[in-house]
């Protein structure tokens, strides 16, 4: 990967799919390429879209509650992410799905299961060019968000709690990345097990978190 201009900001990716094994699949393929969000469902990426618009949105055909393919129809109604580059995955691969994503302005539509190495470089080339690591929390939300379905009054849907508990194994992940490249490594075989073991711990958080949501 080319590297990035370090003066600017990460860029924003939300991943918008129900499905763990993919999630977990999409977020080991984008660590470093931005600051990750996660929507198990389309009530939840609309909610984040509203208070913070991103710079580009994964998001599966079939959702619990709102399509993929509304989240697009309501983003393309804010003008701050009418021209937002949008990676459609679907296990769809009939012409008719594809037309109305195309319809739709998709930028990528891809069929699973994806290619990683192709993904990478789709998001890369939509994001125009090197991708700058991200390091922080999300930026906060405008100050005038568009309206958005209307948030719990006292404590966050089960399904919110799963994205952002997703937002935490993104950070995990992450973090397992940087343990790889500083080159700390005093008993490599050791390190790299006990690295491997975390991935399997956040790959089965990822299945168990959205297990739970779904019962909710």
């Amino acid at each position: 990967m080319t590297p990035a201009d370090p003066s600017r900001p990460p860029f924003k990716i939300l991943i918008i799919d129900d499905e763990p094994s993919i999630v977990h699949v999409l977020a080991r393929t984008l660590l470093g390429m931005g600051m990750l969000r996660f929507a198990v469902r389309g009530e939840d990426a609309l909610r984040v879209l509203a208070e913070d618009p991103q710079d580009l949105v994964l998001t599966d055909a079939d959702m619990p509650d709102i399509s993929g393919f509304e989240i697009i129809e309501r983003m393309r109604q804010d003008p701050r992410m009418a021209g937002t580059p949008v990676i459609m995955i679907t296990g769809h691969a009939a012409p008719q799905i594809r037309e109305h994503a195309q319809e739709l302005g998709v930028s990528e539509f891809m069929v699973k299961p994806i290619d990683r190495d192709q993904l990478k470089a789709t998001v890369q080339r939509l994001l125009g060019g090197p991708v700058a690591v991200a390091t922080s929390e999300p930026v906060a939300a405008p100050a005038d968000p568009v309206p958005a379905p209307p948030a719990p009054p006292e404590s966050p849907a089960p399904s919110g709690v799963a994205s952002m508990l997703l937002d935490r194994v993104a950070g995990i992940l992450e973090e397992i990345d940087t343990l790889r490249a500083s080159g700390a490594q005093p008993d490599p075989q050791r390190l790299a097990t006990s690295l491997t073991n975390i991935e399997d711990a956040c790959g089965d958080m990822t299945r168990l978190i959205i297990q739970l949501n779904d019962r909710a």
